[in-house]
């Protein structure tokens, strides 16, 4: 079994196939297609494969329909989000002509079924593609035996978006340094910039020019704290009289929300905006003077915070998971503990001092534009996969490994 030793096209440019087992438009699906569309702006022959919606692939969250949207002509599978034997026996085939009749150089997987359907599929060929899983969960790699595999004996390069994550991928899996790169992901600066012009303002969500916004972008569920946003903008009217929250989301929570907010006469204080994407998150951003993001959800990259900075917003944020890495404290925004009290107290002083406020703001959106680029997240992400090009002297098994790694 052996790496393509160079890319076959004289121009350095290289040919990418990004695949993402799942059928709806997730987490992980749209910073894939970003990357995708990053990759190909620079010159690269790059393809997407996701997951099918079955029978429905001009449904609106398909990955397919959004994948279209964004200028890409996707692939799409039957693999889903899990692993399935039938899904398998039908897609294995097709991707493996597919990696043949594109001279695929790399396969970047972007969830863990993805990284065994490109395994499968790219197994026993004589001179096969590169390898490369990215992980988006700040602590690392699951360590399930199946991962564990996968990783040792079926990848040959690992993106994660921590230092901790690589430190725990190699100590876990026996990795060796050169094969596990820390990449922050990208996403489209230019449509949350401040200065942006976009349809729909505050008054659109039934806001005031003269309302100081805490926002919130979520799905409307338990389990993303949202009764703190609402506890703390109750507790703070009295001294904060024009201040309120606008909560921009769905969810099945949503109804019981809106009935709470009407049982403590908060109506003309808490706004739900409902499901924004595109232009209308922006608008949505753009109504807002901070945001809230009290837990991530099932998006561990914390991209509404990312793209809450782009537009200049200040983050109050909770010191879980990726947040602490996104969120200096003091600087682009303030850590809280997740209570009340904690967010209470920031609330009221960024209310008092709207010069310090200001500052957060502007130190926000200079950490998102210097981090955040999605041109700087593919060009990173190109010099990784030639590094892991150019090593094809040693064996593959062990050659993702440490020496002396068990």
């Amino acid at each position: 079994m052996a790496y393509k030793a160079t890319t076959a096209r004289n121009d350095g440019s290289m040919n990418v196939l990004h695949v993402v087992s799942n059928k709806k438009w997730t987490e992980r699906a749209e910073p894939a297609a970003d990357l995708a569309v990053a990759q190909q702006a620079l010159g690269h022959d790059v393809t997407f494969a996701g997951g099918r919606w079955r029978g429905k692939d001009g449904h609106e969250n398909s990955v397919a329909f959004q994948a279209r949207e964004k200028g890409l002509n996707p692939q799409v599978f039957h693999m889903q989000k899990h692993f399935k034997w039938y899904d398998t026996l039908r897609d294995v085939p097709r991707l493996r002509r597919l990696i043949r009749s594109h001279r695929v150089d790399v396969v970047h997987a972007h969830m863990e079924n993805a990284q065994l359907m490109s395994a499968c599929s790219a197994r026993g060929m004589a001179s096969r593609p590169v390898l490369v899983t990215s992980i988006y969960d700040p602590e690392g790699a699951p360590r399930g035996m199946r991962s564990s595999r996968l990783i040792r004996k079926h990848t040959d390069g690992l993106i994660v978006i921590t230092e901790r994550a690589r430190r725990s991928v190699m100590q876990t899996f026996g990795t060796a340094a050169d094969r596990v790169e820390v990449i922050e992901p990208g996403i489209q600066l230019e449509v949350f910039q401040p200065d942006r012009s976009v349809d729909g303002g505050r008054t659109s969500f039934g806001l005031t020019d003269t309302d100081f916004v805490v926002g919130m972008v979520t799905r409307l569920r338990t389990d993303r704290r949202m009764d703190l946003a609402i506890d703390a903008v109750e507790r703070c009217a009295a001294q904060c009289p024009d201040l309120r929250l606008l909560l921009i989301g769905r969810g099945e929570e949503a109804e019981p929300i809106r009935e709470d907010i009407k049982r403590r006469g908060l109506e003309g204080r808490v706004f739900l905006g409902g499901y924004c994407r595109g232009d209308r998150l922006g608008a949505a951003f753009r109504s807002m003077n901070l945001l809230v993001y009290p837990v991530p959800g099932t998006d561990k990259s914390c991209r509404t915070v990312r793209e809450a900075m782009a537009s200049g917003l200040p983050v109050i944020a909770s010191r879980v998971g990726f947040l602490p890495d996104l969120v200096k404290d003091g600087v682009t925004g303030c850590l809280m503990d997740p209570s009340v009290e904690s967010l209470v107290g920031i609330l009221r002083e960024l209310y008092a001092n709207r010069d310090r406020f200001h500052d957060l703001g502007h130190a926000a959106l200079a950490a998102a534009q210097r981090r955040f680029s999605l041109d700087l997240q593919a060009r990173r992400t190109l010099g990784f996969y030639e590094t892991l090009m150019a090593q094809v002297s040693a064996p593959h098994p062990s050659s993702l490994r440490s020496r002396g790694a068990g």
